[in-house]
């Protein structure tokens, strides 16, 4: 009987594990959170919960002759950031930085577009038409913080400084991953070296405005949980 029960809680326990992963676990995203850590000076921003109603605008595909002018989004509603970029600029200050005039998520950087996929051939119909197979629409995500990236980049020998903010988001059904995974798949198949591409290496986030230009982990700067600096609440 003793042992019966044993092995009943031992299941339950396991259950619960699974069903409620500890700080640190896994993500959505396949990497692992970082500890959130606020800087203790920074307002409370809000963000309409519109900047979840996405499903019904149109796909948009980003496709061009530059070098970095193609790569995947999800197309969002405009008018949330907008508002947030708004706020940022009166609430916390922030000066001289420039809006995008649009909002998403990318899901396919330039760079890794540029510099990766298309060597071996894939081509921007390629990827958005993984993506619409998969509904990229429909994609379902959660604003975790405002990120703020502030100061020389790493990689920048000049000391040139510079301001980025941006919705940190998870990807809550991991729409956005499983999009990256079959690129993977056929970047692969088309003999891409797979040290050159993780899919798993995903911080989605949305860009409200930065001094100079984006930026990407090519420059040193990664937009995860490690990149919050204020709180931001859905209304």
């Amino acid at each position: 009987m003793f042992v019966s029960a044993s092995l009943l809680l031992l299941t339950l326990l396991v259950w619960f594990q699974v069903l409620h992963p500890a700080a640190g676990a896994p993500s959505l995203h396949g990497g692992k959170d970082s500890e959130i850590i606020y800087d203790p000076k920074a307002p409370v921003f809000h963000l309409s919960k519109e900047i979840y109603h996405h499903r019904d605008i149109p796909f948009k595909p980003q496709v061009g002759d530059g070098p970095f002018d193609t790569y995947l989004q999800l197309t969002l509603q405009y008018d949330p950031i907008k508002d947030l970029f708004s706020d940022l600029k009166e609430t916390a200050g922030v000066g001289n930085i420039t809006s995008r005039g649009e909002a998403h998520i990318t899901v396919i950087s330039p760079p890794e577009f540029a510099n990766i996929l298309s060597k071996v051939g894939i081509t921007g119909n390629d990827i958005n038409n993984i993506a619409l197979k998969n509904h990229i629409q429909s994609a379902k995500f959660r604003a975790v913080c405002l990120g703020r990236v502030k100061g020389s980049l790493p990689t920048d020998k000049t000391n040139t400084q510079q301001e980025l903010y941006s919705v940190v988001v998870d990807d809550v059904g991991g729409t956005m991953l499983k999009i990256r995974r079959d690129i993977y798949q056929l970047y692969r198949a088309k003999g891409g070296v797979g040290a050159f591409f993780s899919p798993e290496e995903f911080q989605p986030h949305i860009t409200v405005g930065f001094t100079k230009k984006d930026l990407f982990p090519e420059n040193g700067v990664f937009k995860g949980r490690n990149m919050c600096w204020a709180p931001i609440n859905t209304h």
